[in-house]
């Protein structure tokens, strides 16, 4: 039942099967978090879990891979979050994968090779690589600007490493599309 539940996830934010090894190793990472409501984060993507459950015909004996949320669910559900709550717009459709994947890139994840398609998947080093570029998004080790993370800045006016992914991301939709200002 898992792996109904991650071809579910990858439905949501990439429809063909060009990026499942990549999703697989952000389904196979736990999330964890050290700054003060990040932890809501955590709780969004534990939600995906809930929606899934009540729109899936499925029995009770459903497992996840972690009690807390995958890296793969907390950056889905920050996607559906932009889409729905901040840029939302009927002209341009759901948009929800496009903020996934301008995340995805925005750690770094896309810039290896031209794109992180199955034929290109190197079994050996990619999923230590995926693995790392993770660990220094979540370890928050990345640059005070926000680059390495999720939501980089190129105007900062507090190191981004100390503040909470939520006001990361609408100081960053503010800064790039004027929107998303709290």
């Amino acid at each position: 039942m898992t792996n109904e539940y991650f071809l579910w996830l990858c439905d949501l934010i990439s429809p063909s099967d060009r990026y499942r090894n990549l999703l697989y190793i952000l389904y196979s990472i736990p999330f964890y978090w050290s700054i003060l409501w990040d932890d809501d984060r955590n709780t969004d993507g534990l939600r995906l879990r809930d929606i899934y459950l009540e729109n899936t015909p499925v029995n009770n004996n459903v497992t996840f891979p972690f009690r807390e949320s995958t890296v793969l669910e907390v950056i889905i559900s920050i996607a559906i979050y932009i889409e729905d709550q901040v840029m939302h717009d009927p002209l341009y459709g759901d948009r929800t994968s496009e903020w996934f994947w301008m995340m995805i890139g925005n750690l770094g994840l896309t810039g290896r090779i031209k794109n992180f398609s199955d034929p290109n998947w190197d079994e050996e080093t990619d999923p230590k690589w995926v693995s790392d570029i993770v660990d220094i998004w979540l370890s928050r080790h990345y640059d005070t600007n926000g680059f390495g993370g999720l939501f980089p800045l190129k105007k900062v006016s507090q190191n981004q490493q100390k503040v909470s992914l939520f006001y990361q991301m609408h100081a960053f939709l503010q800064e790039n599309y004027g929107v998303g200002n709290l």
